[in-house]
């Protein structure tokens, strides 16, 4: 297990000052890549030899979120690490050890130059070393798609949106999913499947469904191929 301590900082919190789920999120892939960067595998290393994880699906579960300067514990614990996937949990808690979030995600290893997945290395692997898993049952990673999603709006993928792997961040997607749910709306579960990379340029149009108190949001081009599928509950 690899785990950082941070105050809650002003640009993870919305405007009544909590952290927002982006945030909670974004704090989560912080972990992933610090840890990364601690075990030799950082940025520029992967960098050198065009490698690259793309993440494939995000699984989170929000207890209770933190109000801005609180101090909290993030950690992550890769269970594992077969051919190109990797899978990783997540936990998030206050300093008195309350459980605030957790999560699992997907991700694959890829090379930059190709676009195509790669085996995990045996020294990538040995690195990391493999954790148990949280004793949560998690839903399938692939999300079923809902009927009769309305369009509600549309944006071009911007310089702000690209990071490091050329494609637009991983949080970027959730933060469009909820710009289109009601304002009072406060989530406790949040399930991504990321199909495609959107990338500099790209118009990103996003459409939501509605069932009783869950919300599905699609974002997808122009020729209906969907970017990511997100459900809220």
């Amino acid at each position: 297990m690899y785990e950082m301590k941070i105050r809650v900082p002003y640009n993870d919190i919305g405007a009544d000052a909590y952290m927002t789920e982006t945030g909670m999120i974004n704090e989560f892939q912080n972990c992933c890549t610090f840890h990364s960067e601690d075990i030799g595998f950082g940025l520029r290393e992967m960098k050198k030899d065009n490698l690259g994880w793309f993440l494939i699906s995000w699984q989170v579960h929000i207890y209770k979120k933190p109000f801005y300067g609180e101090e909290i514990i993030v950690q992550t614990m890769p269970y594992s690490l077969k051919g190109a996937f990797g899978n990783r949990n997540f936990r998030m808690k206050s300093s008195d050890g309350e459980v605030l979030a957790e999560a699992n995600s997907i991700w694959v290893l890829m090379n930059l130059e190709k676009e195509s997945p790669v085996r995990v290395p045996k020294e990538m692997k040995e690195a990391f070393g493999i954790d148990e898993p949280l004793d949560i049952s998690w839903p399938d990673r692939k999300i079923p798609l809902w009927d009769h999603h309305e369009k509600v709006y549309d944006f071009e993928v911007s310089f702000m949106h690209v990071d490091t792997n050329g494609h637009m961040n991983n949080t970027y997607y959730i933060d469009g999913a909820l710009a289109v749910l009601p304002k009072d709306f406060c989530s406790k579960e949040i399930y991504v499947e990321y199909k495609m990379q959107a990338k500099l340029g790209d118009k990103v149009i996003v459409a939501v469904a509605q069932k009783e108190d869950r919300f599905q949001v699609v974002l997808e081009n122009e020729e209906q191929e969907i970017y990511a599928t997100i459900e809220f509950a």
